[in-house]
Order: C-alpha cells, then sequence, then structure tokens
C-alpha cells in the first residue's frame, strides 16, 4: 500500500514539525477554530525563542464543509516575552481535570439558559483564569455585562 509506506516514512518528520504545537490541543482537545491559535500558542511556548526566529510557520484551518484557510507567518522578532506572558505550560499543567459528568452538566446548564435575559449566570467563579473576562448578568435588553478576575487569587 503506497499510502501506508508514504505514511510510516514520514514519521519521524511530521512529528518533528507537528509535536511542538500540540501541547492545548493534547490537553484540551479540539476546540475548533481556537485550535489553530491554540497550536501556535503551543509552539511559540514550546520552541526557543532564538530558534524560532526568521522562520515561517504555516496555519492551516479547515472548516466542516467547504471552507478552509492556509496562510503563513514569518517570526521576526524574539518571542520571549510573548512565551512568558503566556505561561501556557504551566497553565495547561495547573488546570483542574474533572469527570465527564461536570462537562455534560455544564453544558445542560447552558442549553437551559441559551438565549436568556434579565439573567445572572449560576455557580461559582473560582475557577476563572486570573486576569480572564467571565459574564456577571444578561439584563432585561439582552445587554450582556462582563467583569474581570483579580489578576491574583
Amino acid at each position: 500500500n503506497v499510502e501506508k509506506t508514504f505514511i510510516t516514512a514520514s514519521k519521524a518528520a511530521f512529528k518533528q514539525k507537528t509535536e511542538p504545537a500540540m501541547a492545548c490541543s493534547r490537553r484540551l482537545g479540539n476546540t475548533y477554530t481556537g485550535s489553530l491559535y491554540q497550536c501556535l500558542a503551543s509552539l511559540l511556548s514550546t520552541i526557543e525563542p532564538e530558534v524560532l526566529k526568521g522562520k515561517r510557520i504555516s496555519l492551516f484551518a479547515f472548516g466542516s464543509g467547504c471552507a478552509a484557510s492556509f496562510f503563513t507567518a514569518r517570526v521576526k522578532g524574539d518571542t520571549s516575552e510573548i512565551r512568558e506572558k503566556l505561561d501556557l505550560l504551566n497553565r495547561l499543567k495547573s488546570m483542574k481535570v474533572v469527570p465527564p459528568q461536570d462537562f455534560v452538566d455544564a453544558l445542560t446548564l447552558r442549553e437551559k439558559n441559551h438565549n436568556a435575559h434579565d439573567y445572572t449566570p449560576e455557580g461559582l467563579v473560582g475557577n476563572v483564569w486570573p486576569g480572564a473576562y467571565y459574564l456577571e448578568s444578561i439584563d432585561k435588553k439582552y445587554r450582556r455585562k462582563y467583569v474581570r478576575a483579580p489578576l491574583t487569587a
């Protein structure tokens, strides 16, 4: 089988090119459009800035139908500050793993409150990342109010 032969022959090269961009995907799974940018963040977080400088990065996002996007970016400067501010690998390690039923319950709550107005979300905000924005309320006119979690716990 020609396909299997080529897959076997290219396995090491494929792993070398894709593995550095997989940190988020391995931890979070598919986030659809967000996956492209999570993979970029993973790449910036796992490859040393001096190795990335001057390199071209290919980014490919495919849709669920007839649309897809392919573009490239060239790393022109030092990515150290991006890497430091993302602190992605540490953030991924510190994530709380919960049972699948917790996810199902969260989706059920989301369905229940879809298109709600005059609404304040239920639950705790203690698991929101420091500095992240979250929904505080939706008023009678469907205006959404977001607040920012404190930068320190």
